[in-house]
């Protein structure tokens, strides 16, 4: 008995194979078009997102990065400002610099404050170490800190404070001592008649010498010059020299709001 033929896979359909109804068609593509339109909403939502964040990213990129601890620029500070750098740096010496690297009288004379650019040393050395220590920072900024920076501080603070100017205790002694030894010192006196054929420049070399107390000693005395800087050697000078400043910079603000207040 002869088997019956296969359903037919013509293109056509055929008996077996009928094509699918205009009503199938629509139902699927209607469920292909509905999903199709949950992801575009989706997709749009996380553009939605996206754009923002593009847009503070261009916008962050565009502005010059700001540092996290810039130097400080101390000729162009406000009243206000100066107020708070001159106490930030009071007391990073007092509570860091002198305890913990125990820098000396010598090093950090009394009357640093007195000094501008000796206050501008010890400030950009603070911004230093404070950049050293970020939470970002690596290693090698405390190293370079350490092996670098502090060397360098102490050493312009030693050539911005020559100790034939001042020593510990006293700011500006070298011109106290020269004013004083020059009037009370007769003009037929032998000190004076060991000078007296002397040319201007040789004459100051000769007053710039140091001034001998009892025994013999330099007014400088190693032991003060090795005691530790602590802030009660130096707390009068820099009172004295931040009022100075502060004054200074009231007054200068005073007559810049005067002159706009004027202008206006």
């Amino acid at each position: 008995m002869t088997e019956p033929p296969a359903p037919s896979a013509a293109g056509d359909g055929g008996p077996n194979n009928p094509r699918p109804t205009t009503q199938r068609l629509l139902t699927e593509l209607g469920a292909e078009v509905a999903t199709l339109a949950v992801g575009l909403r989706e997709t749009n939502g996380y553009v939605a997102e996206i754009l923002p964040r593009l847009d503070d990213i261009e916008a962050a990129l565009a502005e010059p990065a700001t540092p996290r601890n810039p130097p400080v620029h101390w000729p162009t500070l406000s009243s206000e400002d100066a107020e708070r750098r001159w106490t930030e740096l009071a007391d990073w010496a007092e509570e860091v610099l002198v305890p913990w690297y125990g820098l000396t009288r010598g090093q950090l004379p009394d009357c640093w404050a007195k000094h501008p650019r000796a206050v501008i040393e010890l400030s950009w050395l603070l911004t230093s170490y404070v950049a050293a220590y970020l939470p970002a920072g690596g290693p090698h900024g405390a190293a370079e800190w350490h092996t670098r920076w502090l060397r360098d501080a102490l050493n312009n603070i030693a050539a911005a404070i020559p100790t034939v100017w001042c020593r510990p205790g006293a700011h500006n002694e070298h011109e106290r001592q020269v004013h004083d030894r020059a009037r009370s010192t007769p003009a037929s006196s032998p000190a004076a008649s060991s000078t007296a054929g002397l040319g201007p420049a040789a004459r100051a070399s000769a007053a710039a010498a140091p001034v001998l107390g009892r025994g013999g000693h330099a007014y400088d005395q190693p032991a003060e010059r090795d005691q530790p800087a602590e802030r009660r050697h130096w707390q009068q000078h820099w009172s004295e020299a931040m009022s100075l400043d502060l004054a200074d910079r009231r007054e200068r603000e005073a007559q810049e709001q005067a002159t706009a207040q004027n202008g206006s």
